[in-house]
């Protein structure tokens, strides 16, 4: 949970934006370190559907890890606000898994599992 929390209060402190982009930006946030606990840490996968009802904030969100990955992007489907939020909370579980893996994947991919971004393999 705590990791959650170090994420949505990194990325509120770096993006003031209105009430329906502030909800994109949670959820990217969130997509995001869910993503990078996917690949990183065994036993986990997206789960089926999560953010289908926000296709182009999921499209963002792909779009900016694969900028960060230095990989090609649809440029169109970039949204700045997004951007930042990915590239923040990608930071900071890169950071987090950095320090401790093998409490990170346990907790965080815990909370990622509870917010239904992933499913236990």
């Amino acid at each position: 949970m705590k990791y959650a929390v170090l994420t949505a209060a990194l990325v509120s402190a770096l993006i003031a934006t209105p009430a329906r982009a502030s909800a994109d930006t949670e959820f990217a946030a969130k997509l995001a370190g869910a993503m990078v606990i996917k690949t990183q840490c065994d036993g986990y996968e997206m789960s089926r559907g999560s953010g289908s009802d926000r296709q182009d904030v999921v499209n963002a969100v792909f779009a900016a890890i694969q900028d960060l990955a230095g990989a090609s992007y649809r440029a169109g489907d970039m949204i700045p606000e997004i951007t930042k939020a990915t590239r923040a909370a990608t930071m900071v579980t890169i950071a987090l898994l950095s320090q401790n893996k093998a409490g990170t994947c346990k907790d965080l991919g815990a909370s990622m599992v509870r917010a239904g971004l992933l499913e236990r393999k």
